[in-house]
């Protein structure tokens, strides 16, 4: 790892792996800036990163437009993807980063929890976002930091996070998607009865089907699969149960039948996963 500091206006404190080789955290650390109009210009990444803007703001630009960015959006950028941010008329540009690599995060890409079609979330200032990036700051840049299995599945957590903040932050804008997939999420290892769902949203279950599909993209009951296939994304990336265990708990009772499952929504076994991270 190396330590890079910048001059003049600018006070930058990072650290960074010097290989962006596998799967795993390659960057993390924060960035405080205060001065006259900054810019970042038609930059392209090798990796994905998250920026966290914690004062400040100004504007994010990439090929389908410009948008504005304040203190509490965050920043998803993606490997390949031009783009450009710049703090404008706003003396400030304060923001912690993560920067992170490998098949996990092109899955979750594909999956549809990051978007390029979404790069600017809105979760808003929240203390447990913020203490989730500096606990991944403060351990990645550790003389001996954590296993990289097991900070990998934390980037994965807190994208999902964000991803919820985002959602409930936007004001309801979806409330009938929001809450049915909070429903259908409620707990993963136990069966779910997507009647008693519909029931619960005051629906008919065709009728809830049909606006689940046409809101969310996909039927209810891929979207439960999907859901618990991430938690087992999560469990083997963690390391620390084996793969029946991890089956048992997101309740399937037959490891074979979990293993066929997780190949058809990843296109690889969960060992094959586990050792990929």
């Amino acid at each position: 790892m190396k330590r890079l500091r910048a001059k003049a206006v600018s006070r930058i404190l990072f650290r960074e792996a010097l290989s962006l080789g596998g799967t795993g955290l390659t960057g993390a650390g924060y960035i405080f800036e205060k001065g006259p109009p900054h810019e970042v210009r038609n930059r392209t990444l090798k990796v994905y990163a998250l920026v966290y803007v914690l004062g400040g703001g100004g504007h994010y630009a990439d090929a389908k437009g410009e948008r504005p960015v304040c203190a509490g959006d965050c920043l998803v950028l993606f490997p390949g993807l031009q783009h450009s941010y710049y703090r404008g008329a706003s003396p400030l540009w304060n923001e912690c980063f993560l920067m992170f690599t490998g098949g996990v995060f092109e899955q979750l890409e594909r999956d549809g929890l990051i978007s390029r079609d979404r790069p600017v979330l809105s979760p808003g200032l929240r203390p447990p976002l913020v203490a989730a990036f500096d606990r991944l700051i403060q351990d990645f840049t550790r003389e001996r930091a954590p296993d990289p299995a097991a900070l990998t599945a934390r980037v994965h957590l807190l994208l999902a996070e964000l991803a919820a903040a985002h959602r409930e932050a936007s004001g309801g804008a979806e409330p009938f998607a929001a809450r049915a997939c909070a429903l259908i999420e409620e707990n993963l290892a136990e069966p779910c009865d997507l009647r008693a769902v519909a029931r619960r949203l005051e629906m008919g279950y065709e009728r809830f089907r049909k606006r689940f599909a046409q809101e969310v993209g996909m039927p209810p009951a891929k979207f439960r699969v999907r859901r618990r296939i991430d938690r087992a994304k999560t469990l083997l990336a963690e390391g620390r149960y084996p793969l029946k265990a991890v089956a048992g708990r997101l309740g399937y009772c037959d490891l074979y039948f979990f293993c066929r499952q997780f190949k058809q929504e990843t296109g690889m076994t969960p060992g094959a996963f586990r050792r990929s991270v």
